[in-house]
């Protein structure tokens, strides 16, 4: 569940980008990281933390994304 402090920004293959206290994060209900300092760049690390996944746990992700 979505944090009720959260500032959603968008969404980005099957992750939230948020801003949570004032800090950017991104991730699902897996996975969080609080390491982007822009849009731009926290697309680029969704992208690569992606291309890491093997095939069974890419085809997952549509299933453990936040609902908003």
């Amino acid at each position: 569940m979505v944090g009720k402090k959260w500032e959603i920004i968008c969404m980005y293959k099957d992750m939230l980008i948020y801003r949570k206290n004032g800090c950017l994060e991104f991730g699902n209900k897996n996975y969080t990281n609080g390491r982007a300092t822009s849009v731009r760049s926290a697309k680029n690390l969704i992208t690569r933390y992606i291309s890491k996944l093997n095939k069974r746990e890419k085809r997952s992700l549509g299933y453990i994304k936040y609902n908003v």
